[in-house]
């Protein structure tokens, strides 16, 4: 079985939320034949990424996207009441199309849509991970406005494609149900979120003495979640635990530590390697209030 993903981000290395899912979709399809992904417009994977996707036996095409195709793309999805990032560029769904049938073809996330539906198939699927028009709706607007306008049309601009692809993927039931309510000919199924287990288990060897926060701070709900908890529940546990520390890890963009308001608390930022950071956790941490998937 020849199986395409079309993706216009690189799914590796494994080390965030949608890379995670992305990457276990590809090991998942490669126990069933070839498993060949089209890149639109992210370049060239990242080194730890294109030694990831090698590990899976898992053949890369990138198709480039100049400044200027991405940016008229932005301005006529703004102007059709479409999520920003839902760019087209005819160009590039021409080429794509002229690459031969396959027997599946596999959109990965609401902005493949366009590129993997043009691809003669068997079988096309849709995996769209979560509902970003549930994600828009549950959001407050004064957590991230320019995130909140660009996601405008997200309900419709989902329903439709879902409808389109012979089925369409998210992670949960509400998900699925928010979809399928905006859209009653679509074919929705529900895969939930997994990883495989690639290293040895966490030990409980040596001190315990942190608290544990581990996510992107680039990912508006999680900036949200660690904000509230430093500000609202923090200083009630330092008051019975004055020892305790909190150690928040993960990616963020220049100045995240801006958030980081309280005693004992330090951004550590990215690592690859977490097992340190599991061995001195009393516990992890994982105050998110808003968000699908």
């Amino acid at each position: 079985m020849r199986i395409l993903v079309v993706s216009t981000m690189v799914p590796a290395p494994p080390d965030r939320g949608d890379r995670i899912r992305g990457y276990e979709m590809l090991h998942a399809f490669r126990q069933f034949g070839e498993v060949r992904l089209f890149l639109i417009g992210s370049g060239q994977p990242s080194a730890p990424a294109d030694a990831a996707l090698k590990a899976l036996d898992v053949k890369i095409d990138t198709f480039e996207v100049s400044r200027l195709e991405r940016v008229k793309g932005i301005v006529e999805a703004m102007m059709s009441n479409r999520p920003w990032a839902s760019w087209r560029v005819p160009r590039i769904n021409a080429m794509l199309a002229a690459r031969g049938q396959w027997d599946v073809v596999v959109g990965f996330q609401l902005k493949s849509a366009y590129f993997a539906s043009s691809i003669p198939a068997g079988l096309h699927i849709l995996e769209l991970t979560d509902s970003l028009g549930l994600y828009r709706t549950e959001m407050p607007v004064g957590a991230n406005v320019l995130r909140w306008l660009s996601l405008s049309g997200a309900d419709q601009e989902e329903a439709k494609w879902a409808a389109s692809f012979d089925t369409a993927i998210v992670s949960s039931e509400r998900d699925a149900e928010e979809i399928v309510r905006r859209s009653f000919s679509a074919s929705v199924k529900v895969v939930e979120n997994g990883a495989m287990a690639w290293t040895a288990p966490v030990t409980s060897q040596g001190m315990k003495d942190s608290l544990l926060f581990i996510g992107s701070l680039h990912y508006p709900p999680n900036r949200d979640g660690l904000v509230w908890f430093l500000r609202d529940v923090w200083p009630t546990i330092l008051a019975t635990q004055p020892d305790m520390q909190l150690r928040v890890v993960g990616e963020g963009p220049r100045g995240a530590g801006r958030w980081m308001k309280g005693p004992r608390v330090s951004w550590v930022g990215y690592v690859s390697d977490l097992t340190p950071e599991y061995n001195r956790a009393v516990a992890l941490v994982n105050p998110i209030r808003y968000g699908t998937g």
